[in-house]
């Protein structure tokens, strides 16, 4: 069983898709308890390839010849796209994927009693965001549950962007029973392809309703 989406943007179409063809491959493993918490974690991984696509293409169409990312330091042009991700400016980088045909990929893959999830988009990672992901791996071991992360997720300072979708899925994971190495994020000629896989059994479904009780 295997099911295909290519989206522009996290319309809310694009997530009733993504919702229903989830639900049908959990309902068929008798795993629905835990179809929000992974519809979640993919709709993050979605979002971070789509800000991906709109990052490099807002990067490209602003650059001037003399190329703005030798003259205005990385986190300042980053400031500077996170200010239109700010103002509702959405509609606008969409328009600019759409007249790419810049999209990002998502697969749902049955195999035996394991769901595979790959979400990919055209454009590789910075060097930034690869030690922000491998900082926030290693914060995910400071929480024992996802119960303390809603609790102290308000005060972190990097909440907008800062790799928080991340760290949320490294936690699901871990109210699974399940470590880091079930999400694999690899990013090489031109392509970047998170992977989560997450066996379906009833020991998933059970640790996770044993972590999240209030």
């Amino acid at each position: 069983m295997k099911y295909c989406f290519e989206t522009y943007e996290n319309s809310e179409t694009t997530k009733e898709e993504i919702l229903e063809k989830l639900s049908l491959i959990l309902k068929q493993k008798n795993c629905t308890d835990i179809i929000m918490p992974v519809f979640t974690c993919i709709n993050e991984l979605l979002v971070n390839a789509l800000k991906a696509n709109f990052k490099n293409l807002y990067f490209e169409k602003y650059a001037p010849v003399n190329n703005a990312l030798e003259v205005i330091p990385y986190h300042k042009a980053l400031q500077l796209f996170k200010l239109e991700m700010a103002t509702n400016r959405i509609d606008y980088l969409v328009a600019l994927a759409q007249e790419n045909g810049v999209t990002a990929k998502i697969e749902l893959q049955l195999n035996d009693d394991c769901l595979n999830v790959n979400v990919i988009n055209p454009a590789e990672i910075t060097e930034v965001e690869k030690e922000n992901i491998r900082k926030k791996r290693e914060f995910a071991n400071t929480y024992n549950n996802l119960t303390e992360y809603f609790c102290e997720v308000e005060s972190d300072p990097n909440k907008e962007g800062g790799g928080l979708g991340i760290l949320f899925i490294l936690l699901v994971l871990k109210s699974f029973g399940l470590d880091e190495n079930h999400l694999k994020i690899t990013s090489a000629n031109g392509i970047t392809n998170a992977h989560l896989y997450i066996p379906l059994h009833e020991k998933i479904v059970n640790n996770y309703l044993n972590n999240t009780k209030g």
